[in-house]
């Protein structure tokens, strides 16, 4: 800096005297070069070192020698600058042959990859991260790739997790609100809770849970457990009713509807051609409607036109809080406006619905209202969400209980209506579209501009509490508790996308199977066409891959008394303890026969049958293992005798891990067959060859050229061998499971596997009532003594005890 001629010193003082002004043009001048020399200084290089070299180790990429797009954006021009004195580019090697498989457009790939199982909106993100499983017509991602499975359960039980259940498909009912009570009152029975038309339930602020069954089927014919919420209307004659299924009860569920109504279908599906609509969940092509002659009753298919979320955790508040925020009137687009102007009281309603969406920040999903259904209108997702994945947190506050049924029309919202849904669907803009206009625009990067509130509409959502365990004999208080959230079609990823930057960690099927046993739910119910489909599906994958391995590698379940263990034969069971002709079976559902069984296994001692339950029926149970071992998804439950009791108590009281029971090595009664089968199988093909081999020798004993002969028909011959094999070696039908080993059987364990709530070893299964009456009268005669069952996996052949107690809510 150069000091200006016009400063005088003064020695005496030792200051400088300032002048009067400024020069301002050689002030100027002065910075200018100081400018000047540290622009210079910058750009020019010192060292040798190229750019792409000097970048720290983290962010240093092996290919960016000769790939600027492997570097940061601001050094791609420099070191295509300083690549270019190289000399010029060696010409590039031909593309590999992945590379030109590549299709020219992804949209028509997509699309016809998309015909056999449907994508969800979020398919492309969970198919780089998860496992997909092609189930019930979907695309499901199924357990993720970097192997967790405890920090999902830490995430729902301590934070938040999240999965989509978009593949649960809606069915849409409206008619007379009477008529429909009376008619759903053939499917459905109040001795398993609640009904449709329960007072709880009839406003539309809660979500409700049945049992359908075929039309006055009861308690046979179970169809599956669906959930269900009325649409919030003024108009007490004629209501809407919202179910959603699961895939695959979905089609048995719409025509029982369509029987049940007298219904016939009046439109078809008609899919769009464009490939951008068609790669997510269509909401705007025509869904297959039903009515009946009077157009007193409509049905309206709404699967694949609404998206589902699910937020698992004490933490689901405040991700829905940080990530969904509330549109306010100044942010309404004109779709609002007019919805808004229709009915003076939603301005109302949208102002108590911003005071709910307010307390989410300082309260538990647990403390809300039970299954309260909550409409609510947020600004578009993607002008909100944070660069980077941050933690939400909530802080506990004594805020005053949520008074969801005080504040009425609480669950409007537009999403109710189709033409609404399908008007947002349309005129959303794509993230195409939104960055183009960010990047001309938006003066800092990162934030939030206003032409994205003027452009982008508000989305309408519903929010569904789930409360979670309620007791502590369904595993930790509260367990379970978070949030259901619908989605209009189209802005699945955008949403899904927020929740996880916002806290949020991604699960699969797979967790909320092992979720559901945490809670003590069972997913599929063996009763029901969701439970025998399923059950059908694992029988034939588990015996598939079991006779894929070698005769040595497999083990022998008739030796170890096994009949069925890949399947669970609740019919010829029930019909063995019962000795009944039909062949049929149903789970007890009944809540006043549930609570007295579970009274009777409290106090054995007192026992007193003074209520009736059918024979046919098996009743549901948790099972907590008090020994080691996993008895697995196939377990069976023996009734045991006095000396079982008694050696039992004698372990417990030395604190032993001894087994109470080895069942004896059994014989094989087709062992004898088998290999008689197999020794005529390989003489026949040993016969076979050396015809084809005699053949052969005649014909080149004449020919002069090459000589061919037909191929060889073994191959039908050694696939009907196999399958007789198979059917010798396990039968597809067990004939014989009541006394298949040395104690009687009388029930099954459907699902079983480390509990991580209770620290132990647990599971689900079911038995029946005949065998449960004997085992309560068995213990009887040991006073102060819990009754208790033989377990036994159907690979081990050691017996160990486990305590039983009754399910309440199946």
């Amino acid at each position: 800096m150069e000091v200006d001629k016009d400063l005088s010193f003064d020695d005496r003082k030792g200051k400088i005297c300032l002048p009067s002004g400024v020069p301002v043009i050689q002030h100027v001048a002065a910075r200018i070069r100081e400018l000047r020399k540290l622009y210079n200084d910058i750009t020019t290089t010192k060292s040798e070192m190229l750019v792409h070299q000097m970048l720290p180790n983290h962010m240093r990429r092996r290919a960016m020698s000769h790939n600027p797009k492997r570097l940061p954006l601001k050094y791609r021009q420099i070191h295509m600058n300083q690549m270019s004195k190289s000399g010029p580019n060696v010409k590039k090697s031909r593309p590999s042959r992945k590379y030109r498989r590549k299709p020219s457009n992804l949209m028509k790939e997509y699309e016809r990859r998309t015909k056999k199982f449907k994508w969800l909106e979020t398919h492309i993100w969970h198919a780089k991260r998860f496992h997909m499983k092609e189930l019930w017509g979907y695309k499901i991602p199924f357990v993720t790739t970097d192997k967790r499975y405890r920090a999902n359960y830490k995430a729902a039980a301590n934070h938040c997790l999240v999965h989509d259940l978009s593949f649960f498909g809606g069915i849409e009912i409206s008619g007379n609100f009477d008529y429909l009570g009376e008619k759903f009152e053939l499917m459905t029975s109040k001795d398993c809770g609640l009904t449709l038309m329960a007072k709880c339930y009839q406003k539309g602020c809660r979500e409700g849970h049945i049992d359908l069954f075929k039309i006055n089927q009861y308690p046979y014919g179970a169809l599956a457990r669906v959930s269900f919420m009325w649409k919030p209307s003024s108009d007490k004659l004629r209501r809407t009713l919202w179910m959603f299924v699961h895939p695959t009860a979905y089609q048995e569920v719409l025509e029982e509807l369509v029987s049940l109504f007298e219904l016939q279908n009046v439109s078809h599906d008609e899919r769009s051609s464009d490939p951008k609509i068609t790669t997510k969940n269509d909401s705007f092509q025509r869904n297959p409607k039903y009515k009946n002659e009077e157009n007193s009753i409509e049905v309206i298919e709404l699967r694949d036109t609404l998206n589902r979320f699910r937020l698992t955790g004490p933490y689901s508040n405040a991700v829905i809080h940080k990530s969904l925020k509330p549109c306010c009137d100044s942010g309404m687009s004109q779709w609002m406006e007019s919805f808004v102007t229709e009915d003076e009281q939603w301005k109302e309603i949208l102002e108590n619905q911003e005071k709910i969406w307010k307390t989410m920040e300082f309260n538990s999903p647990s403390e809300f209202s039970p299954f309260a259904v909550i409409g609510l209108n947020i600004v578009d997702p993607r002008t909100n969400r944070p660069a980077k994945r941050e933690n939400s947190k909530f802080e506990q506050s004594h805020v005053s209980d949520l008074f969801v049924d005080a504040l009425e029309n609480i669950s409007q919202s537009p999403i109710w209506n189709k033409e609404f849904r399908d008007n947002i669907t349309k005129s959303m803009m794509t993230t195409a579209e939104l960055q183009k206009l960010r990047n001309q625009k938006q003066l800092v990067p990162g934030t939030a501009s206003i032409f994205e509130t003027k452009l982008l509409q508000p989305v309408p959502i519903l929010l569904i509490q789930r409360p979670g365990s309620s007791s502590f004999n369904d595993g930790r208080l509260g367990l379970g508790a978070g949030w259901d959230i619908i989605v209009p079609a189209g802005y699945g990823m955008s949403v899904w996308l927020s929740l996880l930057k916002c806290g949020s960690k991604p699960g699969g099927w797979r967790d909320i199977l092992t979720f559901n046993h945490e809670v003590i739910v069972d997913t599929f119910l063996p009763d029901t066409v969701s439970g025998l489909k399923e059950s059908s599906r694992n029988l034939k994958l588990k015996r598939d891959e079991y006779f894929k391995k070698p005769p040595n590698k497999r083990t022998n379940y008739r030796k170890m008394s096994i009949t069925s263990p890949f399947s669970f034969p609740f019919v010829q069971l029930v019909k063995e303890w019962g000795n009944l002709e039909s062949e049929k079976f149903y789970v007890l559902r009944n809540r006043k026969s549930l609570e007295n069984i579970k009274e009777l296994l409290k106090n054995p001692s007192n026992f007193h049958c003074d209520f009736h339950v059918d024979s046919h029926a098996v009743i549901p149970i948790k099972i907590s293992i008090n020994a080691r071992g996993t008895p697995g998804d196939f377990g069976i439950l023996c009734l045991p005798r006095k000396r079982d009791i008694k050696r039992a108590l004698t372990l417990r009281y030395q604190h032993s891990q001894e087994p109470i029971l080895i069942e004896p090595d059994a014989k094989d009664p087709c062992e004898k067959e088998r290999k008689l089968l197999r020794f005529h199988h390989k003489k026949l093909l040993k016969r076979l060859r050396n015809r084809r081999v005699r053949m052969k020798r005649k014909l080149q004993a004449t020919a002069t050229n090459h000589v061919t002969i037909p191929k060889s028909t073994a191959e039908k011959i050694i696939e009907a061998q196999f399958e007789k094999n198979c059917e010798l070696v396990l039968p597809m039908k067990a004939t014989k499971v009541r006394n298949q080993c040395s104690r009687e059987t009388i029930g099954y364990i459907t699902m079983s596997s480390f509990s991580l709530s209770e620290g132990r070893v647990g599971g689900i299964g079911y038995i029946t009532w005949n065998g449960l009456i004997q085992l309560i009268a068995m213990f009887k005669k040991f006073k102060g003594l819990t009754p208790f069952v033989l377990r036994r996996a159907s690979n081990s052949k050691c017996y160990n005890s486990a305590s039983i107690g009754v399910r309440l809510i199946v």
